[in-house]
């Protein structure tokens, strides 16, 4: 169980010269110390960032009795659990280093960098640890020079993980690193002038399966291809806002061909990551997020549809995508349309895949297909609302839960709201449905259908059994209140009933519940076998993060 060489046992007869028969010996003298050091080792692991308790665990296990002692100092990897290369005085890191030896370090985590300063003295301890250096995802405010002249004088033969913010150029001797183990490259903030391309292959690429960057600059898409071609094992792409303008025509015939690939995330201006994606070959069951700013209208947007329908064309719908969630939101002059697993956008996510794991925003195994699109007004933002929402309709058919949003103001476009009716009939598995405060009248109008009969088949999402609503103020409207009734009324009469409805209350309004729905709307509803329930945003999931993907 445990990896390190451990003291004996422990003894079968206290040391004082008296024996205990083995049934009087209590049993956390019998525990061996494999289990023991692995019991230790499980107290180091430190969950959501809290260190400190992990430390102070770890300390005082080392200090209960000298057997304990013997065993925390001979498991190597239990002090490397609990180091802090920011925050720890350079003496005591030295010490654990020292406890830690030979088990391979993490300086950082894939989510979590580490700040090094101007004049920091732990730049040489990590040239001395090098070697045994597994991850390493530092933000560098000085010494960039000196990093880089790491990697070439001092080889990292362990180094999987690489993240750099480095506010600067890393030079073309970071191009040149001995670092043959590496799998996950991140880059952040940097100046990439010129890449050596004086020789075939770049080693720094070569075995890649993640790589991401973000504000990273004078990289054109030929470049991008050229790097995209030395990287065969790729599962986990993020180029955000790392697109150079160009003006070049690009050869169409020069294609990355990435068999692995499992999520392509693009941020940048529509033209560059609409160009970038034409030079890649994924495999049939890629996901893709696509954040684009300067989206144009017309024909210049067929590009976008194209992906659209080659993404979906691809997919096994029944067994692949996504269920649990759909979105359609058009809020000024924005569009985000698609079925991620967790709403908000790429920055909310993160660049790396454990980043984009935790958030909940990707499951591994299933495919998505994500736009996030921003023009210049909310006028060209309506006139291709109906063409790119259409051509999501193989997702939507597929979807169990949607969040709907579409602002006032959008719907005052008459083409707007038809175009929106017609495509609301493909959600046909929905069963949970979730409308924010702009799009609550709307939703009851489209639902609400005063010819509808049992058994009729232009019944609007005929699984529905939940709603939740965000701010509705049903307590300040009778007539809004007065349709929802009708709704639930008509569903229930052709045996297609709302089973639940969850209002939701934005935290400062938590005092406010009864504007959102008062006793007597909740009577009438529960009297129409309708169960109510009342939630903060926070503790709603879906919705946690819808106003922050709007806002950024």
């Amino acid at each position: 169980m445990c990896d390190s060489k451990l003291p004996g046992g422990a003894p079968s007869t206290p040391q004082d010269g008296f024996s205990l028969a083995p049934e009087l010996i209590p049993h956390v003298f019998r525990t061996p110390n494999e289990v023991l050091g692995f019991i230790f080792l499980l107290n180091a692991t430190s969950t959501r960032g809290k260190m400190g308790d992990s430390r102070r665990t770890t300390m005082a296990t080392s200090q209960v009795c000298q057997r304990w002692r013997n065993v925390a100092l001979s498991y190597p990897e239990l002090w490397s659990r609990i180091m802090n290369f920011e925050k720890d005085p350079i003496p005591l890191l030295i010490e654990l280093l020292k406890r830690s030896d030979p088990v391979l370090i993490d300086v950082g985590r894939d989510d979590q960098q580490v700040t090094l300063g101007t004049h920091d003295g732990r730049k040489n301890i990590l040239t001395a640890s090098i070697h045994r250096i597994r991850t390493l995802n530092v933000e560098m405010l000085a010494g960039l020079e000196h990093l880089t002249n790491t990697f070439i004088q001092h080889p990292a033969p362990h180094l999987e993980f690489l993240g750099l913010n480095v506010n600067g150029n890393p030079g073309e001797l970071l191009f040149q690193a001995r670092i043959p183990a590496l799998r996950r490259l991140h880059l952040i903030d940097c100046d990439i002038h010129k890449f050596p391309f004086i020789t075939p292959k770049l080693p720094l690429f070569a075995n890649l399966t993640e790589l991401s960057t973000k504000d990273v600059v004078d990289i054109s898409i030929s470049t991008w291809v050229l790097i995209l071609l030395q990287t065969p094992s790729l599962r986990w792409l993020s180029i955000l806002d790392s697109i150079a303008p160009t003006g070049e025509v690009q050869s169409q015939r020069i294609k990355a061909h990435l068999p692995e690939l499992s999520m392509l995330s693009l941020f940048g201006r529509f033209n560059d990551c609409v160009s970038l994606i034409d030079h890649i070959v994924a495999p049939p069951l890629c996901s893709l997020r696509l954040a684009c700013t300067s989206v144009p209208v017309g024909r210049e947007l067929d590009p976008a549809l194209d992906i659209a329908e080659q993404w979906t064309n691809q997919w096994s719908l029944r067994n692949v995508i996504a269920r649990r969630l759909c979105v359609v939101t058009i809020v000024k002059s924005t569009l985000i349309v698609g079925n991620p697993n967790w709403f908000g956008t790429l920055n909310t996510w993160g660049t790396c895949e454990a980043a984009s794991l935790r958030s909940k925003c990707h499951i591994d195994g299933t495919s998505m297909l994500n736009f996030h699109f921003i023009w210049a007004s909310s006028e060209e933002a309506s006139s291709c609302t109906h063409r790119l929402v259409s051509s999501f309709r193989p997702i939507f058919s597929a979807a169990e839960s949607l969040i709907f949003w579409v602002d006032d103001d959008m719907l005052s476009f008459h083409e707007n709201s038809l175009a929106i009716e017609e495509i609301l009939p493909s959600f046909y598995n929905l069963r949970v449905l979730h409308v924010t405060e702009e799009s609550v009248v709307f939703i009851l109008f489209v639902l609400y259908n005063p010819e509808l009969q049992e058994g009729s088949s232009d019944i609007l999402f005929p699984s529905l059994k939940t709603i939740y609503f965000m701010d509705p103020r049903f307590g300040e409207s009778d007539k809004c209140f007065d349709t929802l009734l009708s709704v639930v009324q008509q569903r229930r009469r052709i045996h297609s009933p709302i089973q639940n409805i969850n209002i939701v209350c934005d935290e400062g309004d938590s005092d406010d519940s009864h504007l959102h729905m008062n006793q007597r709307q909740q009577g009438v509803l529960t009297e129409h076998g309708v169960h109510i329930e009342f939630s903060s945003l926070k503790m709603s999931e879906e919705f946690r993060l819808v106003l922050d993907g709007i806002s950024e």
